[in-house]
């Protein structure tokens, strides 16, 4: 685990997204082996609000990006954190801003689709623990929201 500071920065620049999000993406091949579906979020994310995670070198080092509906419901569209950094409190700090956000923008409710419990995986276990620390609890699954074999955890948090 890298122990350096990182500095999070709100980027509104079509192209600074896509380049963090491709390269958080294509590093974390246990959270994102999908490449079209990683070509689909980063086509989406280039017209959300996103943040960055940046080292002492400004290398992204992970991002979180966000989608408002009906105008109280945040979701987090994708985010992810590189290896290296995860433990570190980079994932908690993109978080809070982006908490911040929803709040400043009336958001009730952030939710959040990641892999069910049902399927025994490790990196997703973390991505549970992650967001139950933060207050998120389970909501629904759907069973054949991304594949048979991969059924889609939604998880709520109230702001």
């Amino acid at each position: 685990m890298v122990k350096e500071k990182v500095k999070i920065r709100f980027i509104k620049k079509k192209s600074q997204k896509t380049e963090c999000a491709a390269k958080i993406l294509q590093a974390l091949p246990e959270w994102f082996n999908d490449a079209s579906a990683n070509e689909k979020y980063i086509e989406e994310l280039k017209s959300l609000p996103f943040w960055g995670a940046f080292n002492e070198k400004n290398e992204c080092v992970g991002f979180f990006s966000v989608k408002i509906h009906f105008g109280q419901t945040g979701e987090i569209l994708v985010c992810g954190v590189l290896s290296e950094y995860q433990g570190n409190k980079v994932g908690s700090e993109l978080y809070s801003q982006v908490e911040a956000y929803l709040k400043k923008n009336i958001c009730q409710y952030c939710v959040v689709k990641t892999l069910s419990d049902s399927v025994a995986y490790e990196p997703y276990e973390k991505t549970r623990k992650f967001y139950s620390s933060r207050g998120f609890e389970k909501l629904m699954v759907f069973d054949d929201y991304w594949a048979p074999d991969s059924p889609c955890l939604i998880m709520i948090k109230s702001l």
